[in-house]
């Protein structure tokens, strides 16, 4: 999920999404990295 404001992040995290970025915090680098640790468990 993206998140356009920060107090989002966390209301979209408690209602169960896997990974949240926020939109305005290079939504790029982080969408690839947080894929890369969902799909990887961390690795």
């Amino acid at each position: 999920m993206v998140a356009q404001y920060d107090d989002e992040v966390g209301d979209l995290e408690a209602r169960g999404a896997d990974v949240v970025v926020n939109l305005y915090e290079g939504a790029g680098a982080t969408i690839a990295e947080r894929a890369a640790e969902a799909t990887t468990g961390g690795l």
